[in-house]
């Protein structure tokens, strides 16, 4: 910007400066000629010209740099407010965002955060209904129903989708978690870790919720997200035995379960 006004300065000069070449030149002339006042009045009236269009563009040079440069203080101050909000989401629930600017500039656009929130929407709409039916499938298949072999699923399939849906969400909003599990995570091939917790072990779900929750939601004068969530009254009564199976089968699915070994204390 300070190159553009000092361009434009540089030229208003040399055209200014050429301006006086001409009129010394036509001064000279029209001074043999015996019509110096005219010439000199002509001179005024051309030089007031030339300085109040160079005031004139001044002034609107000095707007234009004041209102952008409050436009950037404010994007500073709003960037700082937002990476306080992450730092604080971090702290909480033990993860990281791996590319905050981009993702600044994602929620400052309305167009692109509706984007998102559209994708992460359809994620976990896919994420209920799979779930679902294959609650269903399972009871069906309990119950003594035959169940065609392209749809018929077990509880490790209930718990993969979680864990699917989790990972799905992170890669959106680029969040990884952190290295210090007390309990183990689920890594999968492409690197991305899930947390378990040995009280809770769909928390990985709720966690994801509160994020995308404060993060949508943090410019609440354009709206406050609360989106779908994932159903938890679906699985939860089979929990425990949907994530016993899907650890007693993870070799057929992409993940490993790395167990987090107890750590000792006071250093022995």
């Amino acid at each position: 910007m300070k190159t553009y006004f000092s361009y434009s300065l540089y030229i208003i000069i040399f055209l200014y400066l050429l301006c006086l070449v001409i009129l010394s030149l036509v001064l000279i002339s029209k001074v043999s000629e015996g019509y110096l006042l005219d010439t000199l009045v002509g001179i005024a009236n051309i030089l007031i010209a030339l300085f109040t269009a160079f005031a004139a563009y001044s002034a609107w040079m000095s707007t234009k740099i004041s209102r952008e440069q409050v436009i950037k203080e404010r994007e500073i101050s709003d960037r700082a407010g937002f990476f306080s909000l992450l730092d604080s989401l971090e702290r909480s629930h033990g993860v990281y965002f791996t590319r905050r600017n981009r993702l600044y500039h994602e929620m400052i656009t309305f167009e692109e955060r509706l984007a998102i929130i559209n994708v992460i929407e359809g994620e976990t709409t896919g994420a209920n209904n799979n779930i679902k039916g294959k609650l269903d499938s399972i009871n069906r298949s309990k119950s003594g129903e035959n169940i065609n072999l392209d749809v018929k699923c077990t509880e490790k399939d209930v718990y993969l989708n979680l864990v699917d849906y989790c990972k799905c969400v992170m890669k959106h909003l680029n969040i990884r978690f952190s290295s210090n599990f007390e309990s183990g995570f689920f890594k999968s091939k492409s690197g991305y870790k899930i947390y378990i917790d040995d009280n809770e072990k769909d928390s990985f779900v709720v966690t994801m919720y509160e994020i995308v929750s404060e993060v949508l939601s943090y410019h609440e004068n354009l709206f406050f997200y609360n989106g779908t969530s994932i159903e938890r009254s679906y699985y939860e009564a089979m929990l425990e035995e949907c994530f016993s199976s899907f650890c007693e089968y993870i070799e057929e699915t992409e993940y490993q379960y790395i167990k987090t070994l107890p750590q000792k204390r006071g250093g022995k």
